[in-house]
C-alpha cells in the first residue's frame, strides 16, 4: 500500500510539471509552423509520459528499498517521492529542451 502511495504521488507531481512544461512549449513554438511543432510536440508527449511512469516506478522501488531496511514509513515514503520526483522533473525539463530541438530540426531539414 505504501509503494502505490509513493508511487501514485510521484505520477500526479510528475504529470502536474509536464502539463506546465508542455503548456510553456506552446508557447515557445508559437512561431514554428504547424508541421515543424507537431514533431517537437509528439516528441515531448513520448518523453512526458515514458519519464512520468518510470518515475512512479522508481518511487515504488525505492519505496519498497528504504522500508526494507528498517527506515520509518514517513522518512522512507518521503525520500522515495523526493527523489524520484526531482529525477522525474529534471528529466522533463531536458525533455523541453529536446522537443524544441527537435522541432527546429523539423523546420530547417524539410
Amino acid at each position: 500500500m505504501k509503494r502505490f502511495a509513493a508511487a501514485g504521488i510521484t505520477l500526479v507531481i510528475d504529470v502536474v510539471v509536464a502539463v506546465i512544461i508542455g503548456l510553456f512549449l506552446l508557447i515557445a513554438m508559437n512561431g514554428y509552423s504547424e508541421g515543424a511543432a507537431t514533431w517537437g510536440l509528439g516528441a515531448y508527449l513520448a518523453a512526458a509520459v515514458s519519464t512520468c511512469c518510470l518515475a512512479a516506478f522508481a518511487a515504488s522501488s525505492l519505496t519498497r528499498v528504504y522500508l526494507q531496511r528498517a527506515t520509518s514509513t514517513f522518512a522512507g515514503v518521503f525520500l522515495s517521492i523526493s527523489v524520484s520526483a526531482s529525477v522525474g522533473i529534471a528529466v522533463l525539463v531536458v525533455a523541453g529542451f529536446v522537443a524544441v530541438g527537435v522541432a527546429e530540426y523539423a523546420r530547417t531539414h524539410r
